[in-house]
C-alpha cells in the first residue's frame, strides 16, 4: 500500500495540537500495489520507486495547492 496524507501549507499538526484535539482538515490518498506487479529485480525494483516517488512528490504538491 501507498499512503500519501496532505495537510493545510503542507505542514502537519504538532504533538501538542494533535494531544489537545485541535482540529485541521487533511487529505489522504491510499493506493493499492499487488505484490505480483512489484518488479522482481533489486535495480528495477529501485527504479519503479524513485518513479513512485517523483510522483508521489507531484501528487503531494497537487493535494496541498487544493486545500
Amino acid at each position: 500500500y501507498d499512503l500519501t496524507i496532505a495537510y493545510p501549507n503542507g505542514v502537519p499538526p504538532s504533538l501538542w495540537e494533535l494531544l489537545s484535539a485541535k482540529g485541521q482538515d487533511v487529505k489522504v490518498e491510499i493506493r493499492r500495489y499487488p505484490i505480483e506487479d512489484l518488479p522482481v529485480g533489486q535495480d528495477e525494483r529501485g527504479q519503479w520507486l524513485m518513479e513512485l516517488y517523483r510522483a508521489k512528490d507531484a501528487q503531494l504538491e497537487r493535494m496541498i495547492h487544493s486545500f
